[in-house]
């Protein structure tokens, strides 16, 4: 026929022509590809599902405010769900399982390079729109597929007690020497106050101080009562007197106590003159006792906690669901075998005849 004469009618006139031989050959591939899958072996699938680990807010202290803004809550849980991924994916996982389950022997192959690589065919694990992770296994033997998938979530949980343990230590070793040092040097700066404050006679400074004026008021007026006394009697006396000259040696004395207050440490009266200096090197050492214990206050609880994670030995994981044993195989799906083969074939068919005309 003319190609110039081929319309949709020409096809569809074909394949009617042509039906009862197209029906036939596609009936006939599915039902033999219906029946090659009885001779392809069960396959059974176990499932679990690890959720997204509990925030820590212990680990987000250093994070500041992103913690009050559930940033760094967001950034712990991510952290934590994509180690898990690391250890799921990593080959001594699918060793330990190819080991435990003797799969060299069971997949009849010659080394358990072989044997990782074929288990990798049968082994999935996926993270969910929630940050669950669900993990896979699929295997013949209907009763070992979920026993094979929770020893995968017992690995799981065993190597990330094993690395939290390890991370805990390398962190307390971190933070361990300086810790120490702080508690030194705060214990010595201590000390040091203590000490000076002993060798300069001091209680409470600004108390000691405001006594010590009080005092040096109290002589001042004196010395002045006396000056005006001494200068009234002199007016009136000879200056040879024995009144005048009693009175003149009282306000010595006087001036001497004052001097000595003003200049030299009188009892726990400290010397007006040194007040300044003493203040200044108390506010030193008082200084840095405040920025040690402030110091200490934040790597404090760090230090007991990294203590105390390196000391652990309990389940980290949240397991929703654990593998259990499967009902319904997962392949072959002969349902879905036997009519996508009768299409394709039915296609293959069509298109062979149209050809053909």
């Amino acid at each position: 026929m003319e190609n110039n004469n081929i319309t949709l009618v020409t096809y569809f006139d074909i394949i009617w022509k042509n039906r009862l031989k197209i029906i036939g050959f596609a009936l006939t591939i599915g039902i033999l590809s219906v029946a090659i899958s009885f001779f392809v072996p069960k396959r059974y699938k176990a499932t679990a599902v690890v959720l997204s680990p509990s925030s820590n807010s212990g680990g987000l202290s250093g994070l500041g405010g992103l913690a009050s803004l559930g940033i760094g809550n967001l950034l712990g849980e991510n952290e934590s769900i994509f180690k898990y991924m690391a250890i799921l994916k990593s080959r001594g996982l699918r060793e330990k399982v190819v080991k435990r389950f003797n799969l060299i022997e069971k997949y009849e192959v010659e080394n358990i390079e072989e044997a990782v690589k074929k288990f990798n065919n049968y082994y999935t694990m996926e993270m969910g729109d929630e940050y669950q992770i669900n993990i896979s296994v699929i295997d013949k033997d209907q009763e070992l597929v979920a026993d094979m998938t929770n020893y995968i979530i017992r690995c799981l949980d065993t190597t990330n007690i094993e690395l939290s343990v390890q991370k805990a230590y390398k962190d307390r070793k971190n933070i361990e020497e300086r810790y120490f040092e702080l508690i030194d040097s705060l214990n010595t700066v201590t000390e040091d106050l203590a000490n000076y404050m002993m060798e300069n006679d001091i209680i409470n400074l600004e108390g000691q101080t405001s006594v010590g004026v009080e005092t040096a008021l109290r002589l001042r007026s004196q010395i002045f009562a006396i000056k005006t006394e001494l200068k009234i009697m002199k007016q009136s006396l000879n200056p040879n007197n024995q009144l005048v000259k009693n009175k003149e040696i009282e306000l010595q004395s006087m001036n001497v106590e004052y001097n000595n207050l003003i200049n030299k440490n009188s009892g726990f009266i400290p010397a007006f003159s040194q007040v300044p200096q003493l203040g200044l090197n108390i506010k030193k050492y008082e200084y840095s006792i405040l920025y040690l214990s402030k110091v200490l206050e934040f790597l404090g609880p760090q230090y007991e906690k990294y203590k105390l994670d390196e000391s652990k030995n309990i389940p980290t994981l949240q397991i929703l669901d654990w593998g259990i044993r499967p009902e319904r195989k997962c392949s072959p799906k002969r349902a879905i075998i036997g009519i996508l083969t009768t299409f394709v074939a039915g296609l293959l068919s069509v298109s062979f005849f149209i050809i053909k005309e």
